[in-house]
């Protein structure tokens, strides 16, 4: 049995550590979007596990600030932002998103900070892998409904 937990603890060490030491300078490591039941969801995948803290604001808004904690990851990057050439889709046109940027080295951060042109409602979760937050819109002209709140 001390065999089996001295592996799992090794096994558990390796997939939090061996992130420092190989990371990449890229914290955002990729944004997908997709339509699903007339919402747009966009999810950001980061280079590493990262655990969702809370958003701002709760409600309808023309911006959106996600709370992170880095897991294995060196949060002290200054700002990154996602190329607008993966903004440039017919589904982001839809929901108004403008940006999303990331900032490490801030008060009360880090931040995924979403904008938008125009105020949007939104929901806010992880995925199931621990690597990216999920962020679910209601497509322009689809009939606006209470969005459920992260947790």
């Amino acid at each position: 049995m001390k065999y089996f937990i001295g592996i799992v603890l090794l096994v558990l060490g390796i997939y939090y550590v061996l992130p420092l030491f190989t990371s990449t300078d890229q914290v955002i490591e990729d944004v997908v979007m997709f339509t699903d039941d007339n919402k747009a969801v966009v999810q950001v995948h980061f280079s590493g596990p990262i655990r969702y803290e809370d958003h701002f604001p709760e409600g309808n808004s023309n911006f959106l600030q996600v709370k992170l904690r880095m897991v294995a990851l060196n949060q002290s990057r200054k700002r990154e932002v996602v190329a607008q050439e993966k903004l440039k889709t017919d589904i982001v046109q839809r929901t108004s998103l403008v940006n999303i940027s990331y900032e490490g080295n801030v008060p009360g951060g880090p931040l995924l900070t979403f904008l938008f042109t125009r105020p949007v409602d939104f929901s806010v979760r992880t995925s199931d892998s621990l690597d990216s937050i999920i962020v679910e819109i209601p497509l322009a002209g689809a009939a606006s409904t209470p969005v459920a709140q992260a947790g």
